[in-house]
């Protein structure tokens, strides 16, 4: 990838008396042995890159929101948009208010697209403020997921930032921001990652006679998630969106939703979900039983999961969808349950030996169960399993049902959750194919139930 010579238009509201050098060299002292003026080593002190916006590319929609979640479920989301970056206690300007709160999130974006840079610059001294600053800004990226991957120079920019607002700093000096200055990139590469970006910023104070003060450098480094495509609306979590990222790194080709290269490069992004979500037993996730929030504080299925760890189908469903959906891959939710627990009717399921998430293989019992689907296709992130067809999972997982005793299933009631002690009496063995008009009812629905 070429590196991008020189930053593009920016915004009129964001320019103000922003002076861009284009490509050539940034401001140098006057020659001979470089001095420092005495009105500037305070300032120097002080100088730093103090925020970073990360935002769509002119008519682009290509960076994506999403929001923080920690427990407790009650706990309020925290949405992170353009601002990925903060340098705390450096002043940054928030409408009319100057804050000092630290941030550093990622940066998702679509694959193969350029990002747009807004940083600002700030400077604490109780001296003389600079007139300008002159300043020289690389960016560098890197895959995290694949060393050996070649780094690609995103951008390379010179320019001079004026001062935009200045506020006092307790009893004596000021601090100073400046304006952002706004930078097109270079375009992504084309591959699904989580890429780490490493901008140098090189920022040299001048003075109101155009003397030059001393050069600070500076290096910070921001992750930067890509996606197969525009996610669809859905579910954003943090975790989501770098598992996601992370979990199908990788050139994938987009055919288009017509050819069937297409499903088969999706099939396999779904099934990189599904061994990241296997992964995620040794971060202590796992399948069992889940007090679910209230209604008035539930979030989402994949809430439930990020918050408390440990969680049923419904919780695995859910964040398989959010990760398909992440990456433009529209997924349903196929649900099945047995809706008359009758003694004479079949009532919960028997299944073939098998490890949920985080538990050894065994059989397991229940009334209901939840998987997803992606183009007729089954994908179960509770057993991590896959199947071409409903009716092929339901023969391979399920090895029998069995009647029930005439009453709901309830948490504190074993009858569904564990094998009849008259298993031969009540259970009948999984007869190839499957049958629609039996006990059993399945459903394919919007995800977002």
């Amino acid at each position: 990838m070429s590196p991008l010579g020189c930053p593009t238009r920016a915004p009129l509201a964001l320019t103000l008396a922003l002076t861009l050098l284009g490509c050539a060299e940034a401001p140098t002292s006057p020659q001979g042995a470089p001095t420092t003026p005495a009105d500037l080593r305070a300032e120097v002190e002080g100088l730093s890159p103090i925020s970073l916006r990360l935002t769509d590319a002119p008519g682009r929609d290509n960076r994506h929101d999403y929001e923080i979640t920690n427990p407790p479920i009650t706990s309020p989301h925290a949405l992170i948009s353009d601002e990925v970056w903060r340098l705390g206690p450096a002043p940054m300007i928030e409408g009319d208010a100057i804050t000092q709160a630290s941030l550093d999130e990622p940066a998702p974006y679509t694959r193969g697209t350029p990002p747009r840079l807004v940083v600002n610059l700030g400077w604490r001294g109780d001296g003389a403020p600079p007139a300008l600053i002159a300043l020289d800004l690389e960016g560098t990226l890197r895959s995290t997921t694949a060393p050996h991957q070649p780094a690609v120079e995103l951008l390379r920019v010179s320019a001079q930032v004026a001062p935009l607002r200045a506020e006092p700093v307790g009893q004596r000096g000021q601090s100073l921001v400046f304006e952002g200055l706004v930078v097109d990139a270079a375009p992504l590469p084309d591959r699904v990652d989580l890429f780490e970006l490493t901008l140098s910023w090189s920022m040299t104070p001048i003075a109101a006679d155009g003397r030059a003060g001393q050069t600070v450098s500076r290096q910070t480094t921001h992750l930067i998630p890509t996606s197969l495509r525009a996610p669809r609306d859905f579910v954003r979590y943090k975790q989501i969106v770098t598992w996601a990222s992370a979990w199908a790194a990788g050139d994938w080709i987009d055919h288009g939703p017509d050819d069937p290269r297409t499903a088969e490069s999706v099939h396999q992004i779904a099934l990189a979900m599904l061994a990241g979500i296997r992964s995620l037993e040794d971060e202590g996730y796992r399948y069992g039983p889940v007090v679910r929030p209230d209604k008035a504080d539930f979030q989402s299925w994949a809430d439930t999961l990020l918050d408390k760890k440990q969680a049923a189908c419904g919780e695995f469903r859910g964040l398989m969808i959010a990760l398909l959906e992440y990456h433009g891959v529209d997924a349903t939710r196929v649900w099945f349950n047995f809706p008359d627990p009758s003694p004479d009717r079949l009532a919960f399921y028997e299944t073939r030996p098998i490890a949920a998430v985080g538990t050894p293989a065994r059989p397991w019992f229940d009334t209901n169960h939840s998987v997803v689907s992606v183009g007729g296709r089954i994908y179960d992130p509770t057993y991590t399993a896959w199947a071409e067809s409903w009716g092929d999972y339901e023969d391979w997982l399920f090895v029998s049902y069995c009647r029930g005793f005439g009453r709901p299933c309830a948490a504190s009631d074993p009858w569904c959750h564990e094998a009849p002690e008259d298993a031969s009496a009540r259970c009948v063995p999984n007869p190839p194919g499957f049958d629609p008009g039996g006990d059993m009812e399945v459903t394919h629905d919007d995800p977002r139930r």
